[in-house]
């Protein structure tokens, strides 16, 4: 539980202890705890624990059906020797009648008796909710104090660490240069064709000159190109203009129309 949870917790315990049916339930909880120790309230509630034990044994249902009956001493004192919890249950009885009148013990009843009777009401609930709640909080911080805490770090001497031989920056010249592409070999310098500028040359030359030859290479395309040379094609953007006649409508005419109409 954080710091703030726990205020929250606490806070609502002061309140729920201000209400009227909490300080009651209060006063015989301290009741119950101020005499639960005292010989004969235990010696009483021992007595009842054997009593509410036994009673629910037939052959003790037996025996007092035949007590509240007409059975004689002789019948009642052959069931006693038949079964042990009999005399049992007679014995707590008498503890119980004798110290139910007790001052201590009396007070220790109906304390008790109005505690667990008070436990169903909301605010009592809430109540021991949120003590519980608190108590819960407290037993766990005091076990994680008892857990085995970590130790603190520790720098290890220097001849156990790893530390580079070499200078600072050796990796960035020694180890980490850029790998160069391989120079290409020289060619024979009588023929200029065969070096990398004679041959850039030469590539120019062709694209830019036309083949005089009249036999087609066969690389030659089976078509000619469109849109080059002799098959040049005029171009829509620039060979027609565009104007607006009267109506305000779009009129797209070529050169020689418009020329032919002398359009303005």
């Amino acid at each position: 539980m954080s710091s703030s949870k726990e205020d929250i917790t606490r806070a609502t315990i002061a309140r729920l202890e201000a209400n009227e049916k909490v300080q009651y339930y209060k006063t015989h909880c301290e009741n119950v705890e101020k005499n639960k120790d005292r010989a004969d309230v235990k010696k009483y509630w021992n007595a009842k624990k054997t009593f509410d034990t036994t009673k629910v044994k037939d052959a003790v249902k037996k025996f007092i059906s035949a007590r509240g009956g007409k059975a004689s001493k002789k019948e009642l004192d052959k069931l006693r020797n038949e079964n042990k919890n009999i005399p049992a249950f007679e014995e707590a009885e008498k503890v119980m009648s004798d110290l139910a009148h007790e001052d201590h013990v009396k007070t220790h009843r109906e304390a008790e008796g109005a505690k667990t009777m008070m436990e169903e009401v909301p605010e009592v609930v809430e109540y021991n909710m949120a003590v519980k709640s608190l108590k819960d909080n407290e037993e766990k911080n005091k076990a994680k104090k008892l857990l085995p805490q970590p130790k603190p770090r520790e720098r290890k001497p220097d001849e156990k660490l790893r530390f580079s031989k070499h200078p600072w920056g050796w990796e960035k010249e020694e180890g980490y240069l850029p790998m160069k592409a391989p120079m290409p070999s020289p060619a024979p310098t009588g023929d200029s064709s065969k070096t990398t500028r004679g041959r850039s040359r030469d590539r120019s030359r062709d694209r830019s000159e036309p083949q005089t030859s009249s036999k087609t290479p066969a690389s030659a395309p089976e078509k000619p190109k469109i849109n080059s040379g002799k098959n040049r094609r005029v171009s829509p953007h620039t060979d027609k203009e565009r104007d607006i006649n009267k109506t305000g409508v779009n009129v797209v005419r070529s050169k020689a129309e418009a020329k032919k109409w002398k359009l303005p």
